[in-house]
């Protein structure tokens, strides 16, 4: 059987024809998707900017070089329960809220992005700024719990003391502390503070059709240069002389 050998022009020109192809066809998908916007909030849980926050014993240091507690307090903003909450509040299904929202962490800071999809500008707005209330609002009700079983325990220990009569030096530790916790009871901290308010473009984020195009055109490349490279293969003799095939038949 004979062999020909596709000349350098015409694997070009296939590469060229399968790229357009695949580029054509990411088009048409794309255009054929339903366009989304998407707003984006901004909360930081870095201490350092709330001094009387490092103070307290109850809080932890916060490291931006380190991404364990990034990525520690990300999960809690992306936990099943600020969905159930959010969905609550809008009406809408806790599935489709877990899949409109996207926490993510700014690498290298304290800062965790909250990115919510919607069908308008202001739907997506609405979400996000929702979604960040919801976390702040049940993470405001665990610090107040925790502030008043505190509280309770140091008002325990003054009482073990001897209460009002009470004197010295840890006595009035103690005391300090009870108001302290009563305040934090009461008002709460305000953290994580919020850094960015939510905010989407007039464009719509999705879908990106640039970038889907970019992605047909690279990968009809990479297989019009794969194909032209087996057919390339195929057409080239073995080192005897015959051809590659058994050709027996």
């Amino acid at each position: 059987m004979a062999r020909f050998a596709m000349p350098v022009a015409a694997r070009f020109a296939v590469v060229v024809v399968i790229s357009l192809v695949c580029g054509a066809a990411a088009y048409a998908f794309s255009e054929s998707q339903e366009e989304r916007f998407r707003a984006t909030t901004r909360l930081s849980f870095d201490l350092s900017l709330r001094p009387d926050l490092v103070l307290s014993s109850d809080f932890p240091s916060f490291d931006a070089s380190e991404d364990g507690p990034a990525q520690t307090n990300a999960a809690t903003v992306a936990s099943r329960d600020i969905a159930v909450a959010t969905a609550s509040m809008l009406d809408l299904d806790p599935d489709d809220v877990e899949d409109d929202v996207r926490v993510t962490v700014d690498r290298g800071t304290a800062i965790v992005a909250i990115s919510a999809a919607a069908d308008t500008k202001e739907d997506a707005e609405l979400l996000a700024r929702t979604y960040r209330g919801q976390y702040k609002r049940l993470r405001a009700a665990r610090e107040r719990a925790r502030a008043r079983s505190a509280r309770r325990t140091f008002q325990r220990r003054l009482r073990e003391m001897g209460g009002r009569r009470a004197t010295g030096s840890l006595a009035s530790s103690v005391r300090d502390r009870i108001v302290a916790l009563t305040a934090l009871e009461r008002e709460g901290t305000g953290f994580p503070e919020v850094i960015e308010a939510a905010h989407a473009d007039d464009d719509p984020a999705e879908p990106d059709t640039r970038r889907n195009v970019l992605f047909g055109l690279l990968f009809g490349f990479v297989l019009g240069v794969g194909l032209t490279a087996l057919l390339r293969d195929r057409s080239r003799p073995a080192r005897d002389g015959a051809p590659r095939d058994d050709l027996d038949d």
